[in-house]
């Protein structure tokens, strides 16, 4: 009996190294060179945000540093699902196994260092560097599971460079796009005019107009852009979106996000 138990587990063993295996040698080289990349990207993304933070005490660059982490976490998944190694495993904050993006890393903070105006432009402008360095490996990937992460983290970029144009506007100030066209990036950013003119007429009833983050996948809830995807309008305070209202990233339910202030 102890004999057929023991055969048992070998064959099972065999069957997960060969699955692992499969998923390894499934994937070109172009996709694990794209995860390893990216990976590091989101961790470029996530550690100048907290600098910034200490440094200028923008809450918004705390709480999207929250973001990036989540955005990590995505990436790792694929990283432990091909068996590919972690470039960012045991590396502290600002410290990088691509030395490209440990120059790119040091540069973005030394502009970012002037002024505040500075940290949030160049917070704007990483937020273009990653969806232009996303795009170019999700062009190229036929893994559906890639594909969904890659659509994933552009949309939460998407959403952080428009927070970032948003915050600049609020002081006056205008960007100039660095890396994506001046289409796409229109594109990207006329949301921030369409919910900023309606915001005030259509607010409900609650004043706390408070964003919150998903816990899952970083995705933020603002009230002043609502989720036209589920049919919720600009001003709609998060507290009285539907019980059944989920996270338009990733589905996880509401009681999975949590506050955030600006």
């Amino acid at each position: 009996m102890a004999e057929e138990k023991n055969i048992a587990l070998l064959a099972l063993a065999l069957l997960s190294a060969a699955m692992l295996t499969a998923c390894t040698t499934k994937l070109k080289d172009i996709d694990k060179e794209g995860i390893s990349y990216i990976i590091e990207v989101e961790k470029v993304a996530r550690d100048a945000y907290q600098y910034f933070y200490d440094k200028w005490g923008i809450p918004l660059m705390r709480d999207i540093s929250i973001s990036e982490q989540a955005h990590m976490d995505m990436v790792k998944k694929l990283v432990e699902t091909y068996n590919i190694d972690n470039p960012t495993e045991g590396n502290d904050y600002g410290e990088f196994t691509n030395s490209q993006l440990q120059q790119l890393y040091y540069d973005l903070i030394e502009q970012g260092s002037s002024s505040e105006d500075d940290a949030i432009a160049i917070a704007a402008m990483i937020e273009e560097i990653d969806i232009v360095d996303i795009k170019r490996y999700h062009e190229q990937t036929e893994n559906d599971d890639i594909d969904t992460t890659y659509s994933d983290l552009t949309i939460g970029s998407r959403v952080h460079l428009q927070k970032f144009v948003s915050l600049l506007r609020d002081k006056g100030l205008e960007y100039q796009p660095n890396y994506l066209s001046q289409e796409d990036y229109d594109q990207i950013i006329a949301h921030i005019t369409t919910t900023t003119s309606t915001s005030t007429a259509t607010t409900t009833g609650s004043s706390d107009m408070s964003s919150y983050m998903c816990s899952r996948c970083g995705y933020i809830y603002d009230p002043q852009w609502g989720d036209p995807s589920s049919g919720i309008p600009p001003g709609t305070p998060f507290e009285e979106l539907p019980n059944n209202w989920s996270c338009p990233d990733c589905g996880a339910p509401k009681s999975a996000f949590f506050k955030i202030n600006y």
